[in-house]
């Protein structure tokens, strides 16, 4: 990935997951995500960018491009500090 918010969600995704950062194409589910790792994903991305994230997000976003946009278009509103 060439976008600087992409690669670091790819990252903490890649951490969650227990598994190199994911590709672009790659399903948050086909790589072992479950509900359970999904709430430490959205937990580490109030952390790192400062976004709250309801739990569906995950399930309606499921690849690191898409849940990315949906979290960066969050960011003015949703500030978390």
């Amino acid at each position: 990935m060439t976008d600087p918010d992409q690669d670091t969600m790819a990252t903490l995704w890649g951490e969650v997951l227990g598994c190199p950062p994911p590709g672009p194409d790659e399903d948050f589910f086909d790589l072992g995500g479950q509900s359970i790792i999904a709430a430490r994903l959205v937990r580490a991305v109030q952390h790192v960018f400062g976004v709250r994230v309801p739990l569906h997000v995950v399930f309606d976003h499921p690849t690191v491009p898409a849940f990315t946009e949906f979290v960066l278009a969050r960011r003015g509103s949703e500030r978390t500090v």
